[in-house]
């Protein structure tokens, strides 16, 4: 492949990361193409400058150039030198003749792909266009082929990594405009080690750097390094930024639609959620699937052998080679198309997590990455997204149409930025697993207060509103027992006066009432699936309230029969204000009451609602 040139370089490098493609051998092999790539002559390199920079002399650019290039990648050879100033620099030389040997090239192989597409189409299921695949191959190519292009998009991601908070610890070098050229790029120099070179220890606190800028360029950014090789990848070892990582070479980027990234995250959530049906619109979607396709034929075999993948699913490699290898194995029996941007992605995942694994053998992507996705999620929802905000809904609501308080408490601790440990989860996507070292409750209720939670809010009002409801019948009827408790005489065996009958005003005439029956009436008795809940279940909502609930003892509230004949008073009365107080009295003075008085105009109606209901009984 080297023999063969420039293009058949870049080849290899692709397949050298593609262990659904290949055995390790062959991958162990080609992986020398990142790093063993013969050089060509200086000399020529040093004429290819003077001519692009348009000098004779070379001196009038730089202070010093190395005699040798310190590096060779498919297209083009580095040299270190200083410009006149003192800087270092990185000089970024093309390969002779590239540009002609490359389109020759890529002639023959569009040429050979129709002829595999055929064979592909005939022998197996898959419409894969292999044709497209080699057009989006070349496509990259070309645009490599341009060192002001790569410039400019060097430049953009480093605005984009500047300005967003979560990835200070990557930098991208800078770039010389002024002395950069379609086949010279000159951009500070950085000593670095690459990071898959590193101990074990350093890649696993580096690579939680490089996820994040992953992450954010797969589904915030939508600009995506489509060449992240373990050489493109530095440890920086000295200097102010010491420490952090360095992502290198931006000849191949990859431009992803805000759609597309709304249709990756639902299809996370579908997965994860097994709904199959979704599943199957996100993959029509993205183009694995073609939009006639018979859905009763084509969901059996997605469903086989993507459920190992989730929770208690049995899967023992849960990595994305593993997931690539299982994918393939599809297009052997449903019209299943891999398209061309796909495979951009999925080099860039590949590598990341090859590097990830050399520093941790259980790191799983989808899993670390499962705080940032739900972050996303919610902010889009939040922002009136239709699709994200329907798999938000699938993914919180039972088939009753309550909240899941297990899975909201997992989501609210992802959305904070903590997930649950690998030993916490028994799948590749697993939605219940719940941390066991979680946020507090008032962190979890600054983030609902905050705009990026404002789109779980209409789901969670409504059981707010069912759980302060439960609270204030037990309360109520506990302190109404102790104010009878209260009345009897001092004196042994001495019988207990009755309380006197309440007179009330309804709309069929004045009638006379017994406390314990009017209080059975407003305040029922919690029947014991309302118990179960309150206990177990709500536990979520209660904590978020600011409501302990001791699992030995259960839900201990005092309230005095004073508090008892308020709380009667104000929910017959419908006096909002006076009964927004009677719940603040069983709240902490933390975060419960932070979240009652910023929800409390939603959460008092479903109170008022329930109350009115039973208040029109009487």
């Amino acid at each position: 492949m080297q023999d063969l040139g420039p293009t058949f370089i870049k080849l290899g490098q692709v397949l050298s990361i593609r262990p659904d493609v290949l055995p390790k051998a062959a991958m162990d092999e080609l992986s020398r193409l990142q790093d063993e790539i013969a050089t060509f002559d200086s000399d020529t390199a040093r004429e290819i400058m003077r001519s692009e920079l348009g000098v004779e002399d070379l001196g009038k650019v730089f202070a010093e150039i190395s005699e040798e290039p310190v590096a060779a990648a498919s297209l083009a050879q580095v040299y270190k030198g200083k410009l006149l100033d003192g800087t270092e620099v990185a000089i970024k030389v093309q390969r002779p003749n590239a540009l002609p040997t490359i389109s020759k090239d890529l002639y023959v192989m569009r040429k050979a792909a129709g002829v595999v597409t055929e064979l592909s189409n005939t022998l197996t299921a898959t419409t894969t266009d292999f044709k497209a695949l080699v057009e989006t191959f070349g496509e990259g190519l070309y645009t490599e082929l341009d060192f002001r292009n790569e410039a400019f998009n060097q430049i953009k991601m480093a605005e984009y990594i500047a300005n967003t908070p979560n990835c200070k610890g990557v930098i991208v070098p800078n770039v010389f405009l002024e002395h950069t050229t379609r086949r010279v790029l000159v951009s500070q120099w950085i000593d670095g080690t690459k990071l898959s070179e590193l101990p074990a220890d350093r890649i696993k606190a580096g690579i939680k750097d490089a996820q994040e800028v992953f992450l954010n360029q797969l589904l915030a950014w939508g600009f995506f390094h489509g060449d992240p090789h373990p050489g493109n990848l530095l440890y920086v070892n000295s200097g102010p930024d010491e420490g952090k990582l360095v992502l290198l070479d931006f000849g191949l980027v990859a431009q992803i639609p805000e759609k597309e990234r709304d249709n990756i995250v639902s299809a996370v959530i579908h997965l994860g959620t097994q709904n199959w049906d979704g599943l199957v619109d996100d993959l029509i979607a993205l183009e694995f699937l073609a939009p006639d396709c018979d859905r009763a034929t084509v969901t059996p075999p997605i469903v086989r052998v993507l459920r190992q993948y989730l929770k208690g699913g049995g899967a023992q490699a849960m990595n994305f080679s593993a997931l690539g290898q299982d994918i393939l194995t599809l297009t052997t029996s449903i019209p299943f198309s891999i398209p061309p941007y796909v495979s951009l992605l999925a080099r860039s995942v590949v590598t990341l997590e090859g590097i990830a694994l050399k520093g941790d053998p259980s790191y799983q992507l989808v899993g670390e990455a499962y705080p940032y996705m739900v972050r996303k999620l919610l902010e889009r929802s939040g922002a009136g997204n239709a699709q994200l905000t329907t798999a938000l809904r699938g993914l919180l609501l039972g088939a009753d149409g309550r909240v899941q308080p297990v899975r909201l408490s997992a989501l609210l601790q992802a959305a904070v930025g903590v997930a649950a440990a690998e030993s916490d989860r028994s799948g590749f996507i697993d939605f219940d697993a719940v941390p066991e070292d979680g946020a507090d409750a008032d962190t979890l209720v600054a983030f609902l207060l905050s705009p990026e939670g404002r789109s779980v809010k209409p789901l969670i009002v409504k059981e707010l509103a069912a759980t302060i409801d439960l609270v204030i019948r037990s309360a109520t009827r506990a302190g109404f027992l102790r104010f009878k408790e209260a009345l009897k005489p001092p004196l042994p065996f001495a019988p207990t006066p009755p309380l006197p009958p309440i007179p009330l005003l309804t709309p069929r005439g004045p009638k006379l009432m017994s406390p314990d029956d009017l209080l059975d009436i407003i305040q029922p008795k919690l029947g014991r699936d309302e118990e179960i809940y309150l206990q177990t279940n709500a536990q979520v909502f209660l904590g978020l309230l600011g409501v302990q609930v001791d699992p030995n003892k259960g839900l201990d509230l005092s309230v005095s029969p004073q508090r008892v004949l308020e709380v009667i008073g104000a929910l017959a009365g419908q006096r909002d204000a006076e009964v927004q107080k009677a719940v603040e009295q069983l709240l902490s003075k933390g975060s419960g009451r932070a979240l009652l008085t910023e929800w409390w105009g939603d959460v008092s109606k479903s109170l008022r609602d329930a109350s009115s209901q039973r208040i029109a009984r009487v």
